[in-house]
């Protein structure tokens, strides 16, 4: 596998350009992908030790399972999370007050660019968000034949963006030529014309629980960045740099708008499902560990957002019964992957699917399966966030396999051949 990976890059050579802050792009070198090799080499040697099953124990404390998750995090952090993302310049928005999208460069993972990219954004359900963020990684030009051009909206869950998750993917994707773009952060006006980051969470604040409506309000805030992204990746040749340069101009992988795809995990698969089924343009995509029929998610889910809400909305109604529960909820959520898809989608679409999930229980997940006519798919013995995680950094076959389809469903239509004069 290293040596695959070395060979796609060898021979390879980037004009050196200025961008953003006036630094230049750097060379992308045989010793930097050498370098992320051992990274994540090391990382994953330390994940394998651990019992990540341990995290899908139904006895298992919520205060366990976050304590281990954090340490988890704060690991891969450690050993792999990029220097040059954990910072914010927040000057550089008010200086871009005119524009609606540009992109900043901020340094190398490995084997590919890294942008942040910002666009304008108003939240209804917050007030003063005027900005998003998402993680643009790019390969350099010449990576992969195969998939140059290919990318895909890398859609994290509940939680949001994070390195044990996300990060995984990413370098998985670039290692195979494939750009990703990933939900990051937004952001509210602060003081003396500045702006504050805020951790990008899909999922708006919860100011009243007995809002029946609010998982609908999850599915709509959601949905809206997800769609913008995939229209920045379909409209990416226009886009320019902080200082003006056209992409074009970037020593980086050229876009295609014909070879944009999806990649979901848990809330963002369950929203992918949705979005494959409305857009009849993505013609790949990967969806781990998400499901249909979200009442009944909502309903049986051990996440602790709903559990606690559906506890409060339970005693509200006066009701013991989560098939009650169930049923009301039906009543105040309008989007359901189960009404949107269809076998007509099996070739689009390949699922990861985990067997022992208690987070989207894998009923509701094989209900997305068969509602699909039975895709291609992965089905892992383990829980919900070990699935995850051993997708991300462990299980180097599902992540191909996934990663292979992709790129085979996104290839350029071939002209039809000619018939002889």
């Amino acid at each position: 596998m290293k040596t695959l990976f070395v060979l796609l890059f060898t021979g390879l050579l980037v004009t050196p350009s200025y961008s953003n802050d006036g630094v230049a792009l750097p060379e992308i070198t045989q010793q930097s992908i050498e370098d992320q090799e051992r990274e994540n080499k090391s990382l994953v040697e330390d994940l394998e030790k651990m019992n990540l099953e341990f995290l899908d124990s139904s006895n298992l404390r919520s205060f366990d399972k976050d304590a281990f998750v954090d340490y988890l995090i704060t690991l891969v952090e450690k050993k792999i999370f990029p220097k040059h993302l954990r910072d914010y310049d927040p000057r550089i928005i008010s200086k871009n007050l005119d524009k609606d999208i540009f992109l900043n460069y901020k340094g190398v993972s490995g084997g590919c660019y890294q942008f942040r990219l910002f666009h304008k954004y108003q939240d209804e359900t917050v007030s003063d968000y005027k900005w998003a963020s998402s993680i643009l990684t790019i390969p350099p030009k010449s990576l992969n034949k195969k998939a140059l051009g290919s990318s895909v909206v890398l859609a994290p869950s509940l939680n949001g963006t994070t390195m044990l998750i996300e990060g995984g993917m990413w370098r998985k994707l670039c290692k195979k030529g494939v750009s990703s773009l990933t939900p990051e952060s937004s952001y509210e006006r602060w003081w003396f014309g500045l702006w504050k980051k805020v951790l990008f969470d899909p999922t708006p604040e919860i100011k009243d629980p007995l809002d029946f409506n609010l998982y609908q309000n999850y599915i709509d805030r959601y949905a809206r960045i997800l769609v913008k992204n995939l229209e920045i990746l379909r409209n990416f040749s226009v886009l320019k740099t902080n200082l003006g340069e056209k992409v074009t101009e970037l020593p980086i992988a050229e876009l295609s708008p014909n070879r944009v795809g999806y990649w979901g995990s848990s809330f963002g698969a369950i929203l992918g499902s949705m979005i494959v089924g409305r857009d009849r343009a993505i013609k790949g995509s990967v969806l781990t560990v998400g499901g249909g029929n979200i009442p009944f998610i909502v309903a049986e889910s051990d996440i602790d957002l709903f559990k606690d809400t559906r506890a409060i909305q339970m005693n509200h109604l006066g009701i013991n019964s989560k098939e009650s529960y169930q049923y009301y909820l039906a009543q105040h959520i309008k989007d359901d992957p189960l009404d949107l898809v269809s076998a007509e989608d099996k070739e689009r679409a390949y699922l990861i699917l985990a067997t022992k999930d208690k987070l989207v229980p894998t009923v509701s997940q094989i209900d997305l399966y068969e509602q699909m006519g039975k895709p291609e798919t992965s089905f892992i013995p383990g829980g919900h966030v070990s699935t995850l995680i051993t997708t991300s950094w462990i299980n180097p076959v599902t992540a191909n396999k996934a990663i292979d389809f992709l790129i085979e469903r996104l290839k350029e239509p071939q002209p039809s051949p000619q018939p002889p004069l």
